[in-house]
């Protein structure tokens, strides 16, 4: 009896390693999923700025037409 419990004992540890491994995993991914995010963020934001540039368009000509619509 003692070494089954035993062996339960150490098949729940493994688990448990298993899980805590599982959710470090999850966590970097995550962490990857937001700089991509940010990344595409910061490529939108360019464009807009660059056609603000390109039209002569100021920052604030832009949410002033933005709110008027």
């Amino acid at each position: 009896m003692a070494r089954e419990r035993k062996s339960i004992d150490e098949q729940i540890q493994i688990l448990d390693e298993k899980i805590e491994k599982a959710q470090m995993r999850i966590k970097d991914l995550k962490t990857q999923r937001q700089e991509l995010l940010d990344k595409k963020e910061s490529m939108a934001f360019q464009e807009l700025y660059t056609v603000l540039q390109e039209k002569g368009i100021s920052s604030a000509q832009a949410v002033e037409i933005l709110r008027n619509a």
